[in-house]
């Protein structure tokens, strides 16, 4: 999230209706996104970086995920870094969280971090807290491959082939799992995938170390349940020495207000920032230092 300084309003027609034209939001300005670190500058990004962004990725959703918020859109264009090596998590998919407003995105990219279940919105994995937190973790060791090789390591065109580059780099999901995965034609789609020979994530990664692949897999796990959480993630061996700040423990004194993103969808079912138009027209906003935005 984004220290919000300021918000400013410019007079004119707005396109929802009202009399000011647009609202910007000034915040802190980060220097780069992910994205842009690693795939121009792929040789400059040295272990050392890898572990400390991962380590502050992992730091950023245990927190979050302790005060009961999930991302469910995590992706290297959605972290921001500082010059210091400070990063941020930013564009929270407030829309797949609240009841009533469409998941759809056409954008082939939204495909490529999002967990195998998610493809499919089987068994409403979605809906729990047990289940977004878990297509986080797999949202994170997408990143976490990206970072180690420099590229994307599932790059599909659809959710189907999503699916398909998904058992192409880990292998067939146990009948056990697709159950879990997928629902009718879903399930139908995986049980007919056949790998062409043995498959494993050192063949498409390898020259990474031993406990990198080892926190990699217990990331991308095809089982939800069975994706390793933030907080274990950083007792791994892979980032010994890279997590020795304080980390906090159990759930916060407060939990984070959502509120604020039910009542915006009140005002407009179809759209998180209409109704946030709607509540700064209305209500004005006051903004303090403490203010943070996604």
């Amino acid at each position: 999230m984004l220290k919000l300084h300021e918000v400013v309003f410019v007079s004119g027609e707005s396109g929802y209706g009202g009399t000011e034209a647009d609202a910007y939001m000034v915040t802190e300005a980060p220097d780069t996104s992910l994205y842009n670190l690693l795939h121009p500058n792929r040789d400059a990004l040295g272990h050392d970086h890898v572990q400390w962004f991962l380590s502050r990725l992992l730091r950023g959703l245990h927190g979050m995920h302790s005060a009961q918020v999930y991302h469910l859109d995590l992706s290297v264009f959605s972290v921001v870094i500082f010059q210091n090596c400070d990063l941020r998590i930013i564009n929270i998919a407030w829309e797949l969280q609240i009841p009533g407003l469409s998941t759809t995105d056409p954008k082939p990219f939204k495909c490529w971090y999002k967990a195998p279940e998610l493809l499919f919105d089987a068994s409403g994995w979605h809906t729990t807290p047990e289940g977004r937190a878990a297509a986080d973790i797999w949202a994170l060791g997408c990143i976490f491959a990206e970072m180690l090789s420099g590229r994307v390591l599932f790059e599909g065109r659809d959710f189907y082939d999503q699916l398909a580059c998904i058992v192409n780099v880990l292998g067939s999901p146990s009948q056990e799992d697709i159950e879990v995965l997928a629902n009718g034609k879903g399930r139908e789609f995986l049980a007919s995938i056949q790998p062409t020979g043995p498959v494993s994530l050192r063949s498409h990664l390898p020259d990474v170390a031993d406990d990198a692949l080892d926190l990699l897999e217990a990331m991308l796990d095809y089982h939800p349940m069975r994706r390793i959480t933030p907080f274990a993630a950083l007792q791994h061996p892979y980032l010994e020495g890279a997590s020795e700040m304080d980390l906090p423990l159990g759930l916060p004194a407060e939990l984070f207000d959502t509120s604020f993103a039910v009542e915006a969808v009140t005002r407009a079912p179809n759209s998180v920032a209409e109704g946030l138009w709607a509540m700064l027209r209305e209500e004005g906003v006051q903004v303090d230092s403490s203010f943070w935005v996604t």
